[in-house]
Order: structure tokens, then C-alpha cells, then sequence
């Protein structure tokens, strides 16, 4: 059995219903926090978060960020101008439930490029989440994060909290990966 190391920050995406059932009663438990990143258009559907239940999250203290109303890659949203009325009208709903303003997000399947990094700056979002994999600065803008999927085990996810750039030469073509999609 492994302890538990300093955490960097723990993340849900996609509005699934088990955030609530599963996910808030271990993090309430341990006395730890996430970030829910919530897909407006799925809420109160069958399988994800009601909007009571992102209530609760949120009064919690669970922080709330977007993952947009679709769920549309926001790369396809921003080059066919359609990115800032995604945003806002999610944004507006989760507002709406929660009443506080959303100033994260995070990318639907990782999905972005330069234009999305300025409509997000653009519109004041303080913090943007991918999944590029890797470690990010506490005051950075961009934050890299890892996927943990069900093939995962206790030891997996403690190896990447434990050494998340693993080599140099990963480290660097992360890095780089993360700097053309910014370019393009």
C-alpha cells in the first residue's frame, strides 16, 4: 500500500453522474478538492450530473469549469466562428446553476490551437486544461494534465504524481508538441 503524494490538482471532465455518486463522497473522505468540468447540454440527462447535483458540487467547494455545451472539438468550433457563443452560452448555464463565474476550462479531447488559446484569453478564462500529459507550473495559464482510464491501477497513477515527465527526451517533445498546437 503506497501513501498518498502532494497532489497537483485532480480533475473530472464530461458531467458523468458517478462525479457525484462516487467521486465527491471519496474526495469529501480524504478532504481534497477537484475541478469538475461540466458539458452543459448533457446535464440533466440520463448517465451525468443533474443541476442539483452540480450545485452541490459546487457547494462542496468543488470548483466548476467548462468543457462547453457539445462537447465539440473546439478546434472545428473556432475556425468555423463559432467557438465564443460555445463558451459563453456554457458558461451562462453553469452560472446559472452555481451563481459564480467560470473562468476554466478545459479542451474537449484535447483539442486546440492558437485560435482557441485567444478566444479563451479573450474572454478572461484564467486557466485552460489539456490533456498533453506532463507537469504544468502552478501559475501557469496552460495546464498539462494526465488521463487516468480504467485500465489504471493505484501504482500507475502514483508513478506519473511521483515523476510526471518521466525522461528529458519526453519532457521535451511534449513541450514541443504543446508549442505547435499553439501555432497552428
Amino acid at each position: 500500500m503506497h501513501s498518498l503524494p502532494a497532489l497537483g490538482e485532480i480533475t473530472f471532465d464530461d458531467s458523468n453522474e458517478s462525479d457525484y455518486t462516487h467521486a465527491l463522497p471519496a474526495l469529501l473522505g480524504l478532504s481534497l478538492t477537484a475541478t469538475f468540468f461540466v458539458i452543459t447540454d448533457r446535464l440533466d440527462t440520463p448517465g451525468s450530473l443533474s443541476r442539483p447535483q452540480l450545485d452541490l458540487l459546487h457547494l462542496a467547494g468543488m470548483p466548476i469549469g467548462t468543457h462547453g455545451m457539445t462537447h465539440r472539438p473546439w478546434r472545428g468550433l473556432a475556425r468555423d466562428g463559432l467557438l465564443e457563443a460555445e463558451l459563453v452560452e456554457s458558461c451562462d448555464a453553469l452560472t446559472e446553476v452555481i451563481h459564480r463565474s467560470i473562468s476554466s476550462a478545459a479542451f474537449p479531447q484535447g483539442d486546440y490551437d492558437r485560435r482557441v488559446l485567444s478566444t479563451l484569453r479573450r474572454l478572461g478564462f484564467t486557466r485552460a486544461y489539456s490533456v498533453d500529459e506532463g507537469s504544468s507550473r502552478p501559475s501557469s495559464w496552460l495546464h498539462s494534465r494526465y488521463t487516468v482510464v480504467s485500465s489504471d491501477t493505484p501504482d500507475s497513477v502514483i508513478a506519473r504524481i511521483e515523476k510526471p515527465d518521466r525522461s528529458f527526451v519526453e519532457s521535451a517533445a511534449r513541450s514541443g508538441r504543446r508549442v505547435m498546437k499553439g501555432l497552428r
